[in-house]
């Protein structure tokens, strides 16, 4: 909408800021619905959920039988089994399982990457790679085990850590928030 006659000319752009028809008067309603919305699909599309993963969840097991799942959920369970606390069933990175006997707690094993490797931690600190007791600190591909005092620390760069309180019979297993809505066992499903 330039007025622009002739090559030889220079345009009159100042005729774009002159309206030739008077204009009509805008709708104000039809702008806020209209900006309001263009606001919205924009937050949801930006919005944390879709950059970043939601924060890392803690599950409890304190003594032999009562849990905290990764959602705060309480509840007491006995069993004499072996039973999977949390499992990646996603892309099956690890797998948390609790032995039982007797309805009481003997030993978690973690196994890693599809099961390529197991790690046992029995409720007496003594730590297993399958069958053979190993020396702490271990360290196997990205994963470290150590022993502090009376805690034993299993941490793996897959996102998952477990801390064991040999004195109090505790157990913390923290996942990291990429495993948001993928897990699932007796911790829960962390969604």
């Amino acid at each position: 909408p330039i007025l622009w006659t002739r090559f030889s000319e220079i345009p009159k752009i100042f005729n774009i800021f002159r309206p030739s028809e008077p204009m009509a008067s805008p709708d104000v309603n039809s702008f806020y619905f209209n900006m309001h919305n263009l606001v919205r699909s924009l937050y949801q599309a930006l919005s944390s959920k879709t950059v970043l993963p939601p924060f890392s969840a803690t599950a409890l097991l304190i003594g032999d039988n009562q849990f905290m799942t990764f959602d705060g959920k309480f509840y007491d369970f006995v069993g004499n089994c072996s039973y999977i606390l949390s499992k990646d069933f996603n892309h099956n990175r690890f797998s948390v399982v609790a032995n039982y006997k007797n309805a009481v707690r003997d030993s978690l094993v973690v196994k890693m990457q599809q099961g390529a490797y197991s790690i046992k931690i029995n409720t007496d600190g003594k730590v297993l790679r399958g069958n053979t007791m190993i020396d702490l600190p271990f360290t196997l591909n990205e994963t470290f085990i150590w022993k502090e005092g009376d805690r034993v620390t299993f941490l793996d760069k897959m996102g998952l850590q477990i801390i064991c309180n040999l004195v109090f019979n505790t157990c913390s297993v923290k996942i990291s928030g990429w495993y948001f809505g993928k897990t699932g066992g007796l911790l829960g499903v962390y969604d």
